[in-house]
């Protein structure tokens, strides 16, 4: 297993916007275009690969000088329940760290809530609902160690 930043434009790139578009946004028909939003270029792509193949994908995002965003968690259907995901975002808090990240943030789906609790985010809102996709989703902090 590889923990690897990836490239826009790469194949393994274009194979983790497949794989986010068939999570997060096929079942709701939504166009192939919404899968990359306003933030895709300036944010870090980190994967998770064995050999040639995509098992986890996320995006670490700078928000301001000491404020990150933790986003596009998944992991390829095959692999889940294998303990990726916790990896995965173990290695987006130590990069958001390393670039001077003193807080967190991420939109956890409801389901995602204790995984992430058990890594250190903290609630910070009340179920709401992205527009995009009406799927509930709730705020989490992560604060940084001083």
């Amino acid at each position: 297993m590889n923990i690897v930043e990836i490239q826009i434009g790469s194949p393994l790139y274009e194979t983790a916007l497949e794989l986010r578009y068939s999570l997060f946004f096929k079942k709701y028909d939504l166009p192939k275009e919404v899968t990359a939003d306003d933030m895709e270029a300036e944010s870090a792509h980190i994967a998770i690969t064995e050999g040639d193949e995509l098992l986890a994908y996320g995006r670490l995002s700078r928000l301001n000088t000491d404020e990150y965003r933790i986003s596009q968690i998944v992991v390829a259907p095959c692999h889940q329940g294998r303990g990726i995901s916790k990896i995965l975002l173990d290695k987006l808090i130590s990069e958001a760290k390393a670039r001077g990240a003193r807080r967190i943030r991420l939109g956890a789906q409801e389901t995602a809530v204790e995984l992430y609790e058990s890594i250190g985010f903290k609630q910070v809102s009340e179920v709401y609902t992205v527009k995009l996709t009406g799927m509930p989703h709730i705020k989490m902090v992560y604060e940084v160690d001083t």
